[in-house]
C-alpha cells in the first residue's frame, strides 16, 4: 500500500502525480478537497484520503494510486517520457537531419552508453 499521509496535506490547485502501472504516470491538479477525499480536476476522479484508492476500488490491486509530486519522481517522469518519445522518431524524421546533427546525436548516445558500460 502506498504512503497516505502527505495525501491530508493536499489543497485545491497542488499537483499530484496518478500512477497508472510501472511505467504511466500523469502529473494531475487537485480540484476540490474534503474531508475524506481528493478530487482532481479536469475528469474529476476521486481518491480515499486513508486508501489512496480511487472511489468505488476497494481493493489496490491493479488500480492506480496518487503519489507526491517529489522533484525525484517528476525527473523520472520527464526522463521516461522523453525516452519513450526518442525511440518513437520515426525514420522520415531522421532522415531530415543534416551530418552534422547525426554525428552529434550519435556522440551523445554512444557516450552515454560507454558511460552507462563503465558504470555498470
Amino acid at each position: 500500500m502506498t504512503e497516505t499521509k502527505w495525501l491530508n496535506g493536499r489543497k485545491p490547485g497542488d499537483n499530484v502525480i496518478v500512477n497508472f502501472g510501472e511505467r504511466t504516470e500523469r502529473l494531475r491538479t487537485v480540484a476540490r478537497v474534503t474531508a475524506t477525499q481528493i478530487i482532481l480536476a479536469g475528469e474529476g476522479c476521486r481518491w480515499r484520503k486513508k486508501t489512496n484508492l480511487p472511489v468505488g476500488h476497494r481493493d489496490a490491486w491493479d488500480f492506480p494510486h496518487l503519489y507526491e509530486p517529489t522533484p525525484e519522481r517528476l525527473t523520472e517522469m520527464e526522463h521516461r517520457r522523453l525516452l519513450q518519445r526518442l525511440s518513437n522518431v520515426p525514420r522520415a524524421v531522421w532522415l531530415t537531419l543534416d551530418l552534422a546533427t547525426l554525428k552529434h546525436i550519435d556522440d551523445l548516445v554512444f557516450a552515454a552508453g560507454a558511460k552507462g558500460a563503465a558504470n555498470g
